[in-house]
Formats: structure tokens, C-alpha cells, sequence
């Protein structure tokens, strides 16, 4: 049933039963069988590794007890954090940790013969987490119980401490980072762990070493202030211990990542996700219609360096003239109804700016890319034109971000090269006028 694929995806359609995982044992005798002596197992509850499969996604999430990690063993060329300026050309390669068999410390044995789902289809930074803590089991067993006695006792102040880990890809990209976003959301839901506790007991750490990007704040106002794992070394004392480890799945994989796209219809999840990010930056949706008054905001863009790998600022999909967009839409009327229109460059503010912009526009309008992905954010049915050139006429990201956010969704063409997009300006208004009297009725 489609209502069920929708559910599992967005939802938590992660399957109860683990697909690969450990957990720790002991065995005895039972002499209390009559005349015969029985040998039985069971589990000690003080360590486990256990993952879990989306039916849908088949992204996965894994939830670890007391996992040692030795950051001395991770190596990685880059500590993350940096200011882009003092980095630029650095191999991304760089910002990527390369793990082994020391590098975890699991409290249970991962069997050798458990086979670990494909890296680039299903699990991509997991994959080598789990490789690495395979690896371990084989070897370093007789050397967790001296590890965990050292370092695997609840912090006083924090009993029931939370370690969540993930690997960021495509950081500065913001359609690709709120893939990661709902992934972590998903994951912590799924779990019940609510915000109130994020600040209380929740430790959150990356696997990457990226330099400093400007969708950094998003991450400590929607979840928790987190740290680079090559940044927690010490060299006297290298190891942490998480009392319990969450592994959230890369957002190449999950409900956002557009592989799936059965689901054609608005989602309670995905809407439910949009309001409540916006609570971590204290902002709730807003909006004049009632008062027939429509705000219209036109995504333009801007040069500039959003990584490493780019320093030499100049970005595509710019309007020939963003001045004569702006004027064009200026000139609707609708009868009735004020309009008022707003011309964001997203690369001027910050992601709060962006937000608190976002979170109270009517009608948001935007040549295809990465800015667009803020159609979650906007206030219930509300209104997307997306002004597609023939290059990127295939790709339906924001089509679908649209439908599953809940809004009315409008796609016109254009022409021109991708520094000089010219938009059916007569598309343009028909959309406008369109959009307008279906997100009123």
C-alpha cells in the first residue's frame, strides 16, 4: 500500500528485527531440570551492537552500549572547523577519517562472517565503521575489559549519556545537508529521544573535518553543539567511551534522498520535521493571507566560495537580470490582494536569517538548486515556482520536497546560458496568479 511505503519511509518503518549486530552473552547451567542438566544463554545487558534496516530506504541506523573509541587510531589530514580561506584546494579526501582495527572497541563480538550491506548503495560512512569494529572484535577482544573498566563508567552528572555520530558529505550544500538533517530527526524519533534531553545528554560528533561552513550554526540550534572526532584527542588519553553510540545513516540514503518516490503526497512527517527545526531557532510559521496579503519571496544568487574546492567564487543558475525578475513579478496584480515582493540573496545571511525570511513568505520562487530545499520550511500550503533551464529539466528534488511539504507546486522554463537565465516571463505570471488562488482556497 502506498500509505504504508509512505509511513515506513518517512516515518518509523526501521524493521524490528536487526540486521546484523551482537550482544553480549553468558552462559551457565541449569541444574533445576529435573534429572537432566540443560545449558542456556542469555544476555548480560551490558553490551550490544545491534543495527536496523528501513523497509523502505533500506537506510540503516545502529545502536551501540558502551563502545570504546580510540581517536588516535582514526586518521584523518584535516581536524575540521577551519576558516575556508585557510584551506582552500585541500583535497576533500583530506576531510574524510580512514579507520582501523583499533579504531573501536565494541562490547561484543561482531562476527567475522556477518556480511555488512554495500558501501555506495546502502551504508556509505557505516560501512567502514562497522569494518573497522569487525576488524576489532578479532583482535582486540582481550583488551576491552581493561578499556571499559577504565573508561566505560556513567558520568555522574549524565547517567544515561547519548553519543550520536554521523559523516557529512556535501556540508555546504543545503539540499544535501537537509537530507543528513532529517536523517538525524528521523533516527532521534524513531529512538523517542525528544529535544528538551538534547542539551542534557546528548554528545554529538562527526565523522568528517570540514572546514568551517556556513550551515554549521543549523546543526547546534536544530540538534546539539557537536565536535569533530579527530578534535577529542588527547594524547594521554585518547579514548572516550560511549555509553550508547547511535550511527544515523548518511543522507545519500533515507526519506529525503529522492531515490524513492512512490510516495506522492503530502507527508505529516516531513511537515512535522519542518516545524519543529524551526523551534530549535525559535521560529513558527507565519503568515498575512487572511488579510489578503501575499508576500512573495525571488531567490537571486550571488558569487562566492562555499568550500574548498571552489575558491574561485563563481556559481551557475544566476538570472540575466535579477533586477528585471524582481520588476516582472512587481507588476502582477491580483484583484484584491496586496502583493508584496522580496529579492534574498541566501549567500548575504545567515541560516537564521534565511529561516526567519522562509518561514513567513507566501509564494517562494527560485531558478533550481540547492536554496530551494527551504520549500520545507515555508508556512503550511504555500506556494513553489520553480523556474527550471532545459539542463536540469529531469531532476525533480524540489517537485517532490514541495508535495511531501504539503505546498502547490509550479514549474516554468527558461533560456539562456546557467550564468545568464532568462524565465518565460508570461509563464512566470500565469504561475504567480495560479499559485496564489489555490494556496487561498
Amino acid at each position: 500500500m502506498i500509505e504504508d511505503y509512505c509511513e515506513s519511509l518517512f516515518g518509523n518503518g526501521f524493521s524490528k528485527r536487526q540486521v546484523l549486530g551482537c550482544t553480549n552473552k553468558k552462559k551457565g547451567i541449569n541444574h533445576d531440570n529435573g534429572a537432566e542438566d540443560e545449558e542456556y544463554e542469555e544476555e548480560e545487558g551490558e553490551g550490544y551492537l545491534h543495527c536496523y534496516e528501513n523497509t523502505v530506504s533500506k537506510a540503516m541506523y545502529c545502536d551501540a552500549s558502551n563502545l570504546v573509541i580510540d581517536s588516535s587510531a582514526i586518521a584523518i589530514n584535516s581536524f575540521g572547523g577551519e576558516s575556508i580561506e585557510s584551506v582552500l584546494n585541500r583535497d576533500e579526501d583530506d576531510e574524510y577519517p580512514r579507520y582501523n582495527s583499533h579504531s573501536f572497541l565494541p562490547a561484543c563480538a561482531l562476527s567475522a562472517d556477518m556480511v555488512i550491506p554495500e558501501r555506495r548503495q546502502f551504508t556509505f560512512y557505516q560501512h567502514d565503521v562497522l569494518s573497522a569494529i569487525q576488524k576489532s572484535t578479532v583482535i582486540l577482544r582481550s583488551q576491552y575489559a581493561h578499556l571499559a573498566d577504565l573508561y566505560c563508567h556513567p558520568h555522574p552528572s549524565f547517567p544515561s549519556s547519548l553519543y550520536v555520530f554521523t559523516t557529512r558529505y556535501e556540508y555546504a550544500n543545503l539540499y544535501h545537508t537537509a537530507t543528513d538533517w532529517y536523517n538525524m530527526f528521523q533516527i532521534l524519533r524513531t529512538l523517542g529521544i525528544r529535544r528538551h534531553s538534547f542539551q542534557v545528554f546528548l554528545f554529538f560528533f562527526v565523522f568528517d573535518g570540514h572546514p568551517w561552513g556556513a550551515l554549521d550554526e543549523a546543526w547546534t540550534l536544530a540538534f546539539a553543539n557537536f565536535t569533530y572526532i579527530k578534535r577529542i584527542h588527547n594524547s594521554t588519553q585518547p579514548y572516550v567511551c560511549a555509553n550508547r553510540a547511535i550511527f544515523v545513516p548518511s543522507g545519500y540514503i533515507g526519506g529525503l534522498a529522492l531515490k524513492y518516490h512512490k510516495c506522492l503526497r503530502a507527508s505529516r512527517y516531513v511537515q512535522e520535521f519542518a516545524q519543529w527545526f524551526l523551534e530549535g531557532f525559535g521560529l513558527k510559521p507565519t503568515t498575512n493571507r487572511i488579510q489578503n496579503k501575499i508576500q512573495i519571496v525571488l531567490i537571486c544568487r550571488k558569487d562566492y566560495i562555499p568550500h574548498p574546492r571552489k575558491p574561485s567564487k563563481k556559481v551557475g543558475r544566476k538570472f540575466k537580470s535579477d533586477v528585471e525578475v524582481e520588476k516582472v513579478l512587481k507588476e502582477i496584480v491580483i484583484d484584491g490582494f496586496e502583493i508584496n515582493v522580496n529579492r534574498v540573496y541566501l549567500e548575504e545571511v545567515n541560516i537564521q536569517q534565511q529561516l526567519k525570511v522562509i518561514s513567513s513568505t507566501d509564494v517562494l520562487i527560485g531558478v533550481h538548486g540547492a536554496g530551494m530545499t527551504h520549500v520545507l520550511f515555508l508556512p503550511p500550503k504555500s506556494g513553489v515556482i520553480e523556474i527550471v533551464p532545459q539542463l536540469y529539466s529531469g531532476r525533480m528534488h524540489f517537485q517532490y520536497l514541495s508535495t511531501w511539504a504539503g505546498h502547490v507546486y509550479e514549474k516554468i522554463s527558461a533560456a539562456g546560458s546557467d550564468e545568464s537565465i532568462h524565465p518565460n516571463f508570461e509563464q512566470l505570471k500565469l504561475a504567480v496568479q495560479k499559485v496564489v488562488v489555490q494556496i487561498l482556497t
